[in-house]
């Protein structure tokens, strides 16, 4: 059963990020990488299930750990250890969720306001584990994703 709506979705996702910044103590509406490996797993729990129950398991936390994992991601890599397979399945999670548009032949990182507008346009449904958005893509570190879904599995998610 799908529930979101646009505008409920847009409410949604900007609360989660509200949330996240509260909960982890940031002045930012997205955390660093320490607070992305400290964030409260019951917390993170809460908000995995309250998107998985409101969106008919179509996104959530959860739903984009799997499709980390679906596009040749691994989990708790020591930095030593990335390769160059790390790095170019690295790429494949956001084109995999609408968060990269490379079909215009130019690659290109979809910016919030795009990225809801492809969203209005095309259908909230269109990108499964599009949402939340702009918690990690937004972090100084670039491989903010590998340590957000590290916590994710350790947390149970």
């Amino acid at each position: 059963m799908k529930k979101l709506h646009y505008s409920r979705e847009l409410l949604a996702n900007h609360l989660t990020c509200f949330v996240f910044a509260q909960l982890g103590c940031s002045q930012k509406p997205w955390l660093s990488t320490l607070q992305l490996k400290n964030f409260s797993c019951a917390d993170l729990n809460k908000i995995d299930n309250l998107w998985l129950q409101n969106s008919g398991g179509y996104f959530g936390f959860s739903v984009q750990k799997k499709i980390w994992l679906d596009t040749g991601n691994r989990l708790a890599i020591k930095p030593k250890d990335w390769n160059e397979n790390d790095t170019l399945n690295y790429s494949h999670f956001p084109k995999a969720i609408g968060w990269y548009d490379d079909t215009k032949g130019n690659e290109t990182w979809l910016s919030y306001e795009d990225f809801m507008q492809s969203i209005k346009d095309r259908g909230i449904f269109s990108f499964r584990g599009g949402l939340p958005l702009g918690l990690w893509r937004q972090t100084e570190s670039e491989r903010s994703w590998f340590v957000f879904f590290s916590r994710a599995a350790n947390c149970k998610i």
